[in-house]
């Protein structure tokens, strides 16, 4: 079931202390342009990364191979289904376009299984 969701994390408790204080991230409008200009990237492209057919994402996202071999030892690891890997790879294609990058390379791949925290823990891997 969870190849399913895009994206498993644990979100951890904030102190109000830190909610109440003036934060050191980015701040909203900086977040909103970046996610203005990923979703521009990617209606140029035809549609957005979310809806692009599970039949087309490795033609249309394609990968470097130093992180094809990064998706390619995470599946054998942990045992990612097809599905999972299709996720995966929509997500570091988005990530990749809020970096205003062509396509997903090491640090998308690897973010991007980073966000699929609950598929380590089922397989018993906890890095």
């Amino acid at each position: 079931m969870l190849d399913r969701f895009d994206l498993h994390i644990e979100v951890p408790q904030v102190a109000w202390r830190e909610l109440a204080g003036h934060g050191s991230g980015p701040v909203s409008a900086e977040l909103t342009r970046a996610v203005r200009t990923a979703r521009h990237r990617q209606q140029q492209r035809g549609t957005t990364n979310a809806r692009l057919p599970e039949s087309a994402v490795l033609a249309a996202i394609g990968v470097d191979s130093a992180a094809s071999k990064l998706l390619a030892d995470a599946q054998d690891r942990w045992q990612l289904s097809a599905r999972s890997v299709v996720r995966i790879l929509k997500v570091a294609r988005t990530l990749a376009d809020l970096a205003d990058r062509d396509k997903p390379g090491v640090e998308q791949i690897s973010e991007a299984l980073h966000l699929r925290r609950l598929d380590r823990r089922s397989s018993g891997d906890t890095v």
